[in-house]
């Protein structure tokens, strides 16, 4: 993390930055200026990083600066999304005026302090999107430059119908919802208030006017009157009911007249990002000392630059914390911008994620059609990443030792093989159904976190499965000790059986513990199937869960029917009927969950692809606002 200091500090622009293998441009509005008495021609004229007019911050809003820093971190952490490739960020400020707006877009795309256009001073192939377009303007006005460069614009300013034609705007992605409802719900409230004679202030523009058509004919419907309507920014200390979007689509004379003290707002519903309140808790510029736009932000905030100008940030309030700054200054709860952000950085990732899936099909198919493949090339494939590869591995080990504890169970009894043989039984197949078990619940997780923010993200990481599997073996592992300790098998002589004949077999000590063993197996068989049948029809993308359901109620009726027929025999039978049964529920466990996979691997490579493997895009069920899918990116050199 660092932060470019040009000649007037970072006010001009904060250049706040990550480096990755790629990287987000992001424009957000953390500063106000004064731009009012200066003429076009005299704004052009001056070099930006030199000039030291007045700014101030927008406290408020580095939350959305935050948001941006959390999502990228969080992305990085996650082992699925972008494996073996970080993503970075560059921030820079996006002002309010017509005149600075393709200030902060041309100072990136050179990459430097100057600002040259058509030229860069930095590798263009890390930059992959921008994050910006606060207002429908500015939206535009970045897009027109931004399009020269073939890299596509999210935005999260309020939705505009008007960039949705994608003839004018082929690069432009809008991440808002429709806030359709939000007229309704204006009025709503004013009737429940019994407000009827209230004044209208929007913006100057069409999305202002469209809003005053709503507003007005809602109104009209309520005998609710206006008694005046502006369309420019009004400053006054009446009530105001303004959108979420009020902030940032105001173009201020006044470097303070971005707060509006006593305001409702309304904002679209938004979900809790788990971990986003901890991590703002975290932040303290003393932890980054390379974040120069932290440090000035966390003085500016806390009134540092009020009493000493120098002041160092020890001596400037040593234990404050966001949470304790007022809620006009900074909210620690996410707010509805920031959502959107975070939802328009994780569209970036999941774009990105089956770009790299589509190259890897390419490649694979590639090197198929040159070269004979080799066995360990198929570890590499669309179908054995999307089912869980570590879990199919501990599997097909497990079910290896399955089929091999049959030999214990053959030859003559001695007291080591009948110590070992149920033990090694009951360990081995519970690991195997363990690692069944835990592949089911990651596919109702992994559909279940579809939405940017949900709380069943964090569980759907490798350590989750790993857990799954280690505490149901551990479980069977302790009750295989307690028997052990307590009564173990031990070979023994049985004179009855038949007759004229001793047989030596193994005794098994306790009847209650092999049973108790047996049980517990089939209690996680049974839990697997049922979680596996419940998923069944969930999307095929990703979905194995209909061959586990077949899997396993081969699996239940194998050992349903050996609890009878183990009953009714005695002597050598009991032994075979017990070989046949490992035997079988190991090939069935085998054959319907990894048959299936062979033969499209081997024999129908086709349709080992991405887009044969998932019939539905990899980004459905997560919900986003607006859905950002690499078809919609191809053309884009960024995306390729």
């Amino acid at each position: 993390m660092r932060t470019e200091q040009p000649p007037c500090f970072s006010k001009i622009s904060p250049s706040l930055s990550k480096d990755g293998d790629l990287v987000i441009g992001s424009f957000l509005p953390l500063y106000a200026v004064k731009v009012s008495s200066f003429t076009r021609a005299a704004v052009f004229a001056s070099q930006p990083n030199k000039d030291c007019r007045s700014y101030q911050w927008l406290h408020k809003n580095y939350q959305q600066a935050l948001t941006i820093r959390f999502a990228v971190e969080e992305i990085n952490r996650d082992p699925v999304l972008l494996p073996n490739i970080s993503l970075g960020f560059q921030l820079y400020n996006a002002y309010h005026s017509d005149e600075r707006t393709l200030e902060s877009s041309l100072r990136w795309l050179t990459g430097g302090n100057q600002l040259v256009p058509n030229f860069s001073c930095r590798g263009q192939h890390k930059s992959v999107a921008a994050i910006g377009g606060a207002t429908s303007a500015l939206s535009i006005q970045m897009g027109t430059l931004l399009e020269l460069y073939k890299i596509p614009q999210l935005t999260f300013g309020p939705l505009d119908p008007i960039l949705s034609d994608k003839v004018q705007f082929l690069s432009l992605y809008q991440m808002a919802p429709r806030d359709s409802s939000l007229p309704r719900g204006m009025v709503q409230l004013l009737v429940h208030f019994k407000w009827t004679w209230v004044g209208l202030v929007t913006t100057d523009d069409l999305r202002g006017e469209e809003f005053l058509r709503e507003v007005t004919g809602e109104m009209a419907k309520r005998d609710v009157c206006a008694a005046f309507t502006e369309k420019i920014p009004v400053r006054t200390h009446k009530l105001w009911i303004t959108s979420s979007h009020w902030d940032i689509t105001m173009r201020p004379n006044f470097v303070d007249s971005y707060n509006f003290y006593g305001a409702l707002t309304f904002t679209y519903l938004t979900r809790e990002v788990p971990g986003f309140k901890s991590f703002l808790r975290s932040i303290d510029p003393k932890k980054h000392p390379e974040d120069i736009a932290l440090k000035e932000f966390w003085l500016s905030t806390f009134w540092c630059h009020d009493k000493h100008e120098k002041l160092e940030l020890e001596q400037c309030a040593p234990n404050a914390t966001l949470e304790a700054l007022p809620i006009f200054f900074f909210d620690m709860t996410m707010s509805g911008l920031s959502y959107t952000i975070y939802n328009a950085v994780y569209a970036v990732a999941w774009a990105l994620h089956e770009k790299l899936l589509r190259k890897s099909e390419i490649a694979s198919e590639e090197a198929g059609e040159s070269s004979v493949p080799h066995p360990w090339q198929f570890r590499d494939t669309p179908i054995v990443k999307a089912n869980n590869r570590t879990l199919s591995y501990t599997l097909l080990i497990s079910l290896t030792f399955c089929f091999l504890c049959s030999l214990l169970f053959i030859g003559r009894p001695t007291a080591a093989t009948c110590l070992l043989r149920q033990i090694t039984f009951g360990v081995v197949f519970t690991v195997a159904v363990s690692s069944i078990l835990a592949k089911t619940i990651m596919v109702v997780l992994a559909f279940r976190a579809t939405r940017p923010g949900s709380r069943g993200r964090m569980w759907v990481q490798s350590r989750v499965s790993n857990s799954i599997v280690l505490i149901c073996s551990g479980i069977q592992v302790i009750l295989c000790g307690i028997w052990l300790g307590t009564s173990p098998p031990f070979p023994d002589m049985d004179p009855h059986s038949e007759r004229g004949h001793i047989i030596i077999q193994c005794n098994e000590g306790s009847d209650i513990a092999f049973y108790c063993v047996l049980g517990y197996m089939g209690f996680l068989a049974l839990g697997s199937f049922t979680v596996a049948f419940l998923a069944r029809t969930l999307p095929d993308a990703f979905n194995e869960a209909k061959f586990i359901t077949f899997s396993m109620l081969v699996f239940c009726s194998v050992w349903v029917s050996f609890l009878p027929t183990y009953q009714s025999t005695k002597g050598k039978a009991m032994v075979v009927v017990e070989i046949f049964s490992i035997l079988a529920s190991s090939a069935g466990l085998l054959g319907c969950i990894f048959i299936p996979k062979c033969y499209v691997i081997l024999l129908r490579p086709e349709r080992n692809t991405q887009e044969r493997l998932k019939k539905k895009d990899v980004c459905k069920g997560r919900n986003y606002p607006r859905k950002l899918s690499y078809d919609s990116l191809q053309s884009h050199k960024s995306f390729k």
